[in-house]
């Protein structure tokens, strides 16, 4: 139906992408695809069908975007609790796929045309990959990756969609999670192994990622596995 919009947002080759349909398949022919379809009337959206198309090309280039589908594909299609999550999840997903759309397209900022510049930046998503229990400060990583830290934030911000900070923030509550579904550890133990001493903090932090606290997300799992 031309009236609508539908892609599809799966998991294949480890990454999560974004995909316009030219042709409606439910049934994917890879078993290991974990996916969903998406379908919004256009004429809800007010914007023209050229806007439309171009940036549905580029919507998985959203980190965003790419960010909350990876969370949801991340939930087990089972259970009432997971059912609320996936529900609340998408709710998220509508709002940043209309932020998204309405969003004026900004150009990049000049040094990121310098192959170099990409390449620092890349290595310092990396590091802070590895070392987001305890991430270097801006300073130091800038002077490690080999730019200044006004170019580290800003073109961190325009690559990734995200500040450093809260990048690190995403990772820690990633591993959390993984923690809390996948071990019997203490939350006080946990919290700390993620890199915050504060465990009220971690909590306030966690449910307003996943929308569960640390306690009700285990205990949603332990009735699941009941």
């Amino acid at each position: 139906d031309k009236d609508y919009i539908d892609f599809r947002i799966n998991n294949l080759g480890g990454n999560t992408s974004i995909i316009q349909d030219k042709v409606l398949e439910l049934k994917s022919a890879n078993k290991k695809e974990q996916s969903f379809h998406i379908f919004i009337k256009r004429a809800v959206l007010g914007l023209k069908n050229e806007v439309i198309e171009s940036k549905m090309d580029k919507a998985c280039q959203s980190p965003s975007l790419s960010r909350i589908s990876a969370d949801i594909l991340s939930i087990p299609a089972t259970g009432n609790c997971n059912a609320l999550k996936v529900e609340g999840k998408m709710l998220e997903m509508s709002y940043a796929f209309l932020e998204y759309l309405h969003k004026p397209q900004m150009s990049p900022p000049s040094f990121l045309s310098c192959d170099y510049k990409l390449h620092c930046l890349n290595s310092a998503k990396y590091i802070i990959e590895e070392n987001f229990v305890e991430p270097p400060t801006i300073k130091s990583l800038s002077r490690r990756i080999g730019i200044n830290s006004n170019q580290l934030k800003i073109g961190f911000k325009h690559m990734f969609g995200t500040t450093i900070r809260q990048y690190v923030i995403h990772l820690r509550l990633q591993h959390a999670q993984h923690l809390i579904l996948n071990t019997q550890l203490p939350f006080g133990i946990i919290s700390n192994k993620v890199g915050y001493t504060n465990h009220g903090h971690f909590s306030k932090l966690y449910k307003g990622k996943y929308g569960l606290s640390p306690l009700n997300e285990r205990r949603c799992r332990g009735s699941l596995e009941k």
